[in-house]
């Protein structure tokens, strides 16, 4: 059997007349005078810790959910529609009741639904200036206390463009300039504002920013410095590497600075010292000479190198006698290092190319199976 449709929750809801607002304050006055009188009737047989907060909360005026289901009184909705109602209300009016449930949520410590509340208040478009304001101050503080300080900073400065003059606005600004690390604004506010007044809060304010911008001004004087010694390094770096003819698989590569491995290119005095890397492909293991001066040889850091057996090398094959070097070049062919040549003359070599700002030279043993196959592989 299909349900019976009420006609009556088809129609539209009519504008209220003026004549039906007086009608409906008048009976909402009698209800909470009759209300009231039933409680004073009630109060003598009231004993301490009942219950009489929850019967309060049945009447409209002092109910803080809808009942449930969503259904409400003729009585709620006229409420409702008296407070809310766009056709009952102006813009003013409307953004009144919106900022006062604003602050009744703020004073709650709900400050998100304090932001939604003003936020709804500002988008009803209040044409008083003042109120515009007042709103958005007021979703500033609802932000301030939930930590939102971009959020906070930007309402202060829209209540202030909608009235200059606001010092609850410029207050709320100044401490949050503080918390975004805008010493300056920060210190011009509070000098504004404590022009013939005194305000121990202000003062203290202005003393804690003043400080925290003159560290921020040293650590950024001590930033400028350090980058200049960097760009005269740099550029220094690239007049001794253009003098010296190294060429890099990558031309730009250089500029970088760092290498793949975090150590950087040295200058000592008028020479250079490269981070190298040694690579050992029979044991499929590597060394890193962090510290290789261009003016040392070969021979002098394998010496040091293979003073004792390395771990890896357990027959002892690889000694500073019967180690042979090799570089690959561009084209995929390979290079004997002299092992008396020191680094810098290899690094001049028209063949050679710096891969990554970092050296890197193949090490065998002789007489190995292993560089018998190394030999074979390029030739």
């Amino acid at each position: 059997m299909s349900e019976k449709i009420n006609e009556s929750n088809l129609t539209e809801k009519k504008k209220m007349t003026d004549q039906e607002r007086i009608e409906l304050a008048t009976k909402l006055d009698k209800e909470l005078d009759d209300f009231i009188s039933g409680l004073e009737k009630k109060a003598d047989k009231w004993k301490e810790g009942a219950d009489w907060h929850k019967e309060m909360e049945n009447h409209p005026f002092f109910m803080k959910t809808l009942p449930d289901g969503g259904e409400v009184s003729p009585l709620v909705e006229g409420l409702q529609q008296l407070k809310y109602s766009k056709e009952e209300n102006s813009p003013e009016e409307l953004a009144v009741s919106y900022k006062e449930d604003g602050n009744f949520n703020f004073k709650c410590k709900n400050y998100r639904m304090a932001i939604i509340s003003y936020t709804e208040g500002l988008s009803q478009k209040p044409s008083n200036p003042e109120l515009q304001a007042q709103l958005l101050n007021n979703r500033a503080a609802a932000h301030w206390e939930l930590k939102n300080f971009r959020s906070c900073y930007n309402d202060c400065k829209a209540a202030l463009k909608a009235s200059p003059i606001y010092v609850k606005a410029e207050k709320r600004l100044a401490q949050v300039c503080f918390e975004l690390h805008l010493f300056d604004e920060c210190v011009d506010l509070c000098d504004k504002l404590l022009k013939g007044a005194v305000d121990n809060k202000l003062s203290s304010l202005r003393l804690r920013a003043s400080k925290q911008k003159n560290v921020r001004d040293r650590n950024l004087r001590k930033e400028e410095v350090k980058k200049k010694k960097e760009e005269i390094k740099k550029a220094t770096l690239k007049k001794m590497i253009e003098e010296r003819g190294i060429k890099f698989f990558d031309k730009s590569c250089w500029e970088l600075h760092e290498t793949v491995l975090g150590q950087t290119v040295q200058i000592d005095g008028d020479h250079l010292v490269w981070p190298v890397i040694i690579l050992y492909p029979e044991y499929k293991t590597s060394d890193v000479i962090e510290n290789f001066h261009e003016k040392n040889t070969f021979q002098e850091q394998l010496d040091v190198i293979f003073e004792q057996p390395p771990d890896w090398d357990a027959e002892s094959k690889y000694t500073p006698t019967s180690i042979v070097v090799h570089y690959e070049d561009v084209d995929g062919k390979i290079h004997v290092v002299n092992k008396n040549s020191t680094l810098g003359s290899v690094l001049k070599e028209p063949h050679f190319r710096v891969d990554g700002n970092t050296p890197s030279f193949i090490v065998h043993a002789k007489e190995t199976e292993a560089y018998k196959k190394f030999l074979n592989h390029y030739n």
